[in-house]
């Protein structure tokens, strides 16, 4: 029962008459405080996260945007202390921002989120989506966790919190604790589509292939077509030999979106385990598709590329080095083990220093 529907069976009894009905002591009791001041402003945050959660992240239409926005800044109005109204707008210029790419919708996310946070530094979702903006886009990585650890110490039973929490731990390849955060997102709320990807993604690179099969298909299930995000289950199926499912995830893909950028790599991917060289890499070249086709030198150097030059990424390799069976051509070579050594004392460090919040 979440904290919502506990708030509102109190109200009800209280409203039979029922009037010595009290909440005391633990979850109940936290369950009151946590009831909205104001139930007209939790009515317009409520109507707003439906706007962006169910439908702004499905039609990507302006106007649904709008009128998600519209929804948060009404509950501000009404109560201009209501946090989780702040935390709303915050959530939608996120939402946003991965349509347009705008600066102006990222420095909205943090405006929002430091407001809310003058206001109560106790919030949970505040101090989560902080930390997830710290994460993202400031790369203060030390900053995110510390939000987060303070995110779960007040309310660990929101969904948006645990999800937030997982998809630092996803981006910096801390699977474990990632994979935690995650499940318990989706049984919060379980019509969220990023979630079942996400967590997807964690298993796949993890290595536990069945499990991410699993979640890409909860996935496809409720994400809308044209918003798929397929080259994470290309890999999987190529991975899983299911060469079937590829060929039909990038058919489908190729009539909703494509330009999409996975739809070579897919198809590179194919051409690259056929032997067909030339093909494959007229189409997508990174280390992948250079292991599958034997080409080592190439492969390891496209690797350091991909881990610490130009892709830059944040997150720790070492999991997906270990189970990626397309570098099994590199296995045992000295360039390939020194990365997955190097990557392997990262990923301890990190682990012993962020992985329990």
């Amino acid at each position: 029962m979440t904290v919502e529907e506990i708030g509102k069976i109190a109200e009800v009894a209280c409203q039979l008459g029922m009037k010595k009905v009290k909440l005391t002591g633990g979850p109940l009791e936290k369950a009151e405080k946590a009831r909205p001041p104001n139930l007209e402003a939790y009515e317009y945050y409520m109507k707003g996260m439906h706007f962006i959660k169910s439908k702004f992240v499905i039609s990507f239409q302006e106007e649904d945007f709008q009128a998600g926005v519209e929804m948060f800044e009404k509950a501000v109005e009404i109560d201009p202390n209501y946090t989780p109204a702040y935390f709303g707008l915050g959530w939608a210029y996120e939402h946003h921002f991965h349509v347009t790419g705008s600066q102006e919708d990222s420095d909205m996310v943090q405006k929002r989120c430091e407001m809310a946070y003058q206001l109560d530094p106790n919030s949970a979702l505040i101090n989560a989506m902080l930390g997830y903006y710290y994460y993202e886009y400031k790369k203060e990585y030390e900053k995110s966790f510390q939000f987060h650890k303070k995110a779960l110490e007040i309310n660990s039973n929101i969904g948006e919190v645990n999800f937030l929490v997982g998809v630092c731990y996803l981006y910096h390849g801390l699977y474990d604790p990632s994979k935690k955060y995650l499940l318990k997102a989706i049984e919060l709320d379980p019509y969220y589509f990023w979630a079942p990807y996400k967590l997807a993604a964690c298993y796949m690179s993890m290595g536990e292939f069945q499990k991410a099969a699993f979640y890409f298909e909860k996935y496809f299930e409720i994400a809308p077509l044209v918003f798929m995000f397929p080259d994470r289950p290309i890999g999987l199926y190529f991975k899983m030999k299911k060469y079937e499912k590829v060929e039909e995830l990038i058919a489908e893909t190729e009539k909703v979106r494509p330009d999409y950028w996975g739809i070579p790599y897919g198809q590179a991917l194919l051409l690259a385990a056929r032997g067909e060289k030339e093909k494959a890499l007229a189409l997508y070249k990174n280390s992948e598709v250079y292991s599958l086709l034997g080409m080592k030198d190439e492969a390891i150097q496209h690797l350091h590329m991909e881990i610490r030059k130009s892709a830059a990424y944040p997150y720790i390799f070492y999991y997906d080095l270990l189970n990626n069976p397309f570098y099994a051509s590199l296995r045992g070579e000295p360039g390939f083990e020194e990365i997955v050594k190097r990557e392997k004392k990262l990923y301890e460090e990190h682990l012993k220093k962020y992985g329990t919040l």
